[in-house]
């Protein structure tokens, strides 16, 4: 049954990836915030459970490069990576859980951008605002993580009257989510080493930023901690190059070896417990999950342009950017 459910999962991103949809706002109804983020969490859900303990020391390092960085992620012909991490990897759920980091920070931006009216966008930028604070709530934090990162991109900060049209209230929340998932990035680290503490008292504050909002209460089956994925992928790959350097002495460095074994073996652990303590999602907003995985994104650059379709730019930006 495991095999069978990683080769539907690997058949259904092969999908994703050959068939997107047209980003046509006009077609997509956006639900509630809360129903948003809990189709975020079924998809981190999804893409975090089948990626392989083996993958962390299999994958190239170039996996979180942005861009154009980045190449063929099943090629060994790395010549940077260090012995014994070039062999061919067969799956790639590792990056494609990276990836999909990316894409959600994308996606964000291009559904705030493709609006041509000042009122659509501040109702764009309300509910992913609203859907941040909601995975923040619920643990979620990679989801949180990318949709703050979108926020705090150069072709949406520029927005000065979208975001002058929003509440102080709603402000005053980003601001202190900023400052939460600032600290998300340790957060893994502490949990490898099995301190609940501060994932407790992390959990509190979140709910404290969030109670002045009129907010759907989540059942206690979403409260799951989905750390920041990146920064386990990063951590794994700063110890791993640890592990192939040997001691002044000649010996393995044992110590980096069982800190990998951790990392890794908590969070493949963490994610099993949680897939078998959820319950199995409905069918109900397929089509929205479909859209949000595969539907076609502008790049980075044609959202700086569709920025300045949005709000026409300044002097200062005229100048910066060589617009005519």
């Amino acid at each position: 049954k495991r095999l069978d459910d990683l080769e539907k999962h690997e058949h259904y991103l092969r999908a994703c990836h050959t068939s997107s949809e047209s980003n046509n706002g006009d077609q997509i109804e956006w639900p509630s915030v809360s129903v948003v983020a809990q189709i975020l969490g079924r998809i981190e859900r999804g893409l975090a459970r089948h990626v392989g303990p083996e993958e962390f020391l299999q994958c190239s390092g170039i996996v979180l490069r942005e861009g154009n960085d980045k190449k063929d992620f099943d090629s060994p012909m790395y010549a940077k990576d260090p012995p014994g991490c070039q062999d061919p990897k067969k799956t790639c759920n590792l990056e494609s859980y990276v990836e999909w980091s990316s894409r959600l920070k994308l996606l964000v931006a291009n559904e705030i951008l493709k609006c041509p009216k000042l009122k659509d966008r501040h109702n764009k930028l309300e509910l992913w605002s609203g859907v941040a604070q909601y995975c923040l709530l619920v643990g979620n934090y990679n989801s949180a993580t990318s949709i703050l990162e979108s926020l705090d991109t150069t072709p949406i900060t520029r927005l000065k009257e979208t975001w002058s049209s929003l509440s102080s209230t709603t402000s005053q929340q980003l601001d202190c989510m900023q400052r939460h998932a600032e600290g998300c990035g340790n957060l893994w680290k502490k949990q490898s080493q099995d301190n609940d503490n501060e994932i407790s008292r992390s959990r509190c504050d979140i709910k404290k930023s969030v109670s002045q909002t009129s907010m759907v209460k989540s059942k206690s089956s979403e409260w799951v901690v989905i750390p920041v994925f990146v920064d386990i992928v990063r951590l794994a790959l700063t110890t791993r190059t640890e592990c192939l350097q040997r001691l002044p002495n000649g010996d393995i460095n044992i110590t980096a070896c069982n800190r990998l074994a951790a990392i890794v073996g908590a969070f493949t652990k963490h994610i099993r417990e949680i897939h078998t303590t959820l319950i199995e999602p409905t069918n109900e907003y397929d089509s929205l999950t479909k859209y949000i995985q595969s539907c076609k994104l502008m790049s980075e650059s044609d959202l700086m342009l569709s920025s300045f379709d949005c709000e026409e730019p300044t002097q200062a930006e005229k100048q910066l950017y060589d617009i005519i």
